[in-house]
């Protein structure tokens, strides 16, 4: 029979590492993230203070899973934050389902003075020159006109995808950045990373709106992309783009080859792909953390902000049956802290959690409308994914 287990448990066993490890919680942050500083001290092996002392055994999360015994009092890894309350009085649900309804092709965009649709945002058809999929350069223009600028806070990077039909067609991942002010902690960067394409069953060339799939995702790192640039943080928060993730996270996979050296700098990445459908009006999404202890320092710290700024949103958390069918795998590969948001896709039986399944029936098919998205729900999950970011980089003020 197979055995319920509360969330809470399924964390503590998750984070029993790290409480092993002699973590103690402080203000905001547990110590854990200082060892990304760019010259660590190391600890002894039989007494690390630090998780990232020690080596994940293996890249894939599988291998990585803890083994300590289950816990339920783990300490709090992030706290309340007045500073990033502020941030979180600045985000807008209207403006949210705005940026939705105009990447979904509910709304025509503006750029240069001309107007367009964007009927599909299908990978292709972004760099082909398709007047209806200009999704990229539209977003792309947004992050100028709020002062980002090319090559020292916005890049668009190049990468040729690994394809059957040996294509030589260039795609491009997007990358807003927020630099750190900290001279000691401001290599440290926070990755907030959905991916911009879309697909459908039918002709995704033609018409993929994409609503759900990923305009959820992409609009909350414009909402992230709006309001942190006015705020300063210790750490480099990137808001990335990723394109390709459809037809086989070629993006993420560009993203992480071109970063090789950044790698080791990566406090830890949130990825937003999948969450705006709330038919049963539960509240209750899914995060998928995995086994890497990195990834449930990540996760434990959302759920930790869940309660601190009141969400009332419920949630399962998964590890050893988190899915890999999205961009934070490829960090999971690297053996970086990675966590994926996604709405109530799959029936877990975990007690106070979801309630079966509330997957969205329109899933990469032409109904992938704004119409579909129950927007409270999903803007209260947009905002504690930007506001787990923010405090993972620490703001210092506007």
């Amino acid at each position: 029979m197979k055995k319920k287990r509360t969330r809470l448990l399924l964390i503590g066993l998750a984070l029993t590492l790290v409480s092993a490890l002699g973590l103690l919680a402080q203000p905001v942050l547990i110590p854990w993230i200082m060892s990304f500083g760019p010259t660590p001290t190391p600890a002894p092996a039989t007494a690390s203070v630090n998780p990232t002392d020690v080596a994940p055994s293996s890249t894939t999360a599988a291998e990585s899973a803890p083994t300590h015994t289950i816990t339920t009092a783990a300490q709090p890894i992030c706290l309340y934050d007045p500073r990033a309350a502020a941030i979180q009085d600045e985000l807008d649900q209207a403006s949210w389902v705005n940026w939705i309804q105009l990447l979904s092709g509910e709304k025509p965009v503006e750029m240069n003075g001309e107007t367009y649709t964007i009927e599909t945002r299908f990978v292709a058809n972004l760099f082909n020159g398709d007047p209806d999929a200009r999704a990229f350069e539209f977003v792309a223009d947004q992050l100028r006109q709020w002062g980002y600028e090319d090559g020292v806070t916005l890049f668009e990077e190049g990468y040729v995808p690994d394809l059957d039909n040996d294509t030589e067609t260039e795609w491009q991942n997007l990358v807003a950045v927020i630099p750190g002010t900290d001279p000691v902690w401001r290599e440290q960067e926070i990755l907030l990373t959905a991916h911009l394409d879309s697909i459908t069953g039918e002709d995704p060339t033609e018409n993929a709106p994409g609503a759900d799939d990923n305009a959820t995702g992409v609009a909350t790192l414009m909402e992230a992309a709006r309001v942190l640039r006015a705020y300063s943080f210790k750490r480099t928060i990137k808001i990335v783009f990723f394109t390709g993730e459809e037809l086989g996270l070629h993006g993420s996979q560009a993203y992480v080859a071109q970063h090789e050296d950044e790698l080791k700098h990566i406090v830890g990445v949130i990825n937003l792909d999948m969450f705006g459908y709330d038919a049963d009006n539960d509240r209750c999404f899914e995060i998928h953390a995995g086994l890497l202890k990195e990834s449930n320092l990540i996760g434990g710290c959302l759920v930790d902000l869940l309660a601190a700024y009141d969400f009332n949103l419920n949630f399962d958390y998964l590890t050893e049956n988190a899915i890999g069918a999205s961009d934070h795998s490829t960090f999971w590969r690297k053996g970086i802290g990675a966590i994926e948001i996604l709405e109530n896709f799959s029936t877990h039986d975990f007690e106070d959690g979801c309630s079966g399944t509330d997957r969205n029936p329109n899933y990469h098919t032409e109904g992938d409308l704004v119409s579909a998205i129950n927007p409270d729900t999903a803007h209260a999950i947009a905002s504690a994914a930007i506001l787990t970011a923010a405090t993972l980089a620490e703001p210092v003020g506007n």
